[in-house]
């Protein structure tokens, strides 16, 4: 370049280019702004705008729990206080965690971390019910638990925040809930709650996969979440929770890549510690049993080859009580015993009859 060049050369070089009617400063201009366009940055733009062509290439969104939720997505859960939405989001992430089926739906396994801003403690037994209801060990390695609230406020916090979960990485990041994990932003604000899902995006990005957000509905629950509308606006998906008496209805009022009609029925079932939402076609198919018949069959439906001691111990009865339940459950053929191999005690199994009528909408 130029001014690399000995000044004799450069010298001798520009007498030889003038005598021959060359346009000197333009030649250096020229060299100039070949000089600059090296050293300049490259446009962030440039490999980030692809054509229709490539878009078609672009791989489609993967389910996190087919039907419900998809992965490296926002979405949000919502409903009032006591409409069980803590319950699914306990269901939905012990099912990740697990890789088991939720409601029949196949689940992409990964790991989750739970933000469990306000009720940690209600959060452990939720999940000893569930492992207890499906007869499954969530694995500790599996769901992380932040028994705190984050300042997504703060940039240094949500950086440092950030920064961890690239360091580990979540297919699902459960936020409950947005109010106490929102300090200092107003709910009714929409460029506060633009800031928040500005912010929990951030976060869905660095743990590479999706994030749920649980919120509370507002006084009139038929208008859906608390404060401005650009929450759900941001969203790509939306559950509400509601309650009518006993039964506690989940439906999603958006989807950007699924229809919106999804609705279930749940009721509570009281489960060792805490309760599970059981849908609403096996609760009925309970309810036809006697209270101590249905114990027992549901025990035996969890751990297959129970034996009388334990359903005495799970259901807290004695010997005499647990025998005729199980007497009047092998007769109405809902399970069927077999003698173990130490040919002294049996061990009890539920049968079709069973299966079939949890099946039965």
């Amino acid at each position: 370049m130029h001014d690399l060049i000995e000044p004799d050369a450069v010298s001798l070089a520009l007498r030889s280019f003038i005598s021959a009617g060359a346009d000197i400063p333009s030649i250096l201009a020229e060299i100039d702004a070949e000089k600059a366009a090296e050293g300049a940055p490259a446009n962030p733009f440039a490999g980030r705008i692809v054509t229709l062509a490539q878009l078609d290439q672009l791989p489609p969104l993967v389910p996190l729990i087919d039907g419900t939720l998809e992965q490296e997505t926002l979405a949000f859960l919502s409903g009032k206080s006591g409409s069980a939405k803590s319950f699914i989001a306990v269901a939905w992430s012990c099912s990740i965690a697990t890789g088991t089926p939720w409601e029949g739906r196949a689940v992409s396994q990964g790991r989750v971390l739970y933000i469990a801003a306000e009720g940690w403690q209600g959060l452990r037994n939720r999940v000893r019910a569930w492992e207890q209801h499906h007869g499954v060990t969530v694995d500790p390695d599996s769901l992380h638990v932040l028994p705190a609230s984050l300042t997504i406020k703060d940039p240094e916090h949500l950086r440092l925040f950030c920064e961890h979960l690239r360091s580990v990485g979540y297919a699902l990041v459960v936020i409950d809930t947005l109010a106490r994990n929102s300090a200092g932003l107003d709910e009714n604000s929409a460029k506060d709650m633009g800031v928040f899902t500005d912010a929990i995006d951030q976060i869905r990005r660095a743990a590479g996969g999706t994030s749920l957000t649980v919120h509370h509905h507002g006084k009139d629950s038929d208008k859906g979440s608390r404060g401005s509308s650009a929450i759900e606006a941001n969203a790509d998906t939306v559950y509400n929770t509601s309650k009518s008496g006993d039964t506690f209805k989940l439906s999603r009022s958006k989807s950007k890549e699924a229809r919106i009609d999804d609705r279930l029925a749940f009721t509570l079932l009281d489960v060792g510690p805490s309760a599970v939402l059981i849908a609403e076609s096996e609760a009925d198919a309970l309810s036809i049993l006697p209270t101590l018949q249905n114990d027992v069959v549901s025990f035996v439906a969890k751990y297959p080859a129970a034996s009388v001691r334990e359903i005495q111990q799970a259901t807290g009865k004695g010997r005499n009580a647990v025998d005729s339940a199980l007497s009047s459950l092998r007769n109405s053929g809902w399970i069927r015993r077999e003698q173990a191999e130490d040919n002294k005690t049996w061990q009890h199994y539920v049968t079709d009859v069973y299966t079939a009528a949890m099946l039965t909408p």
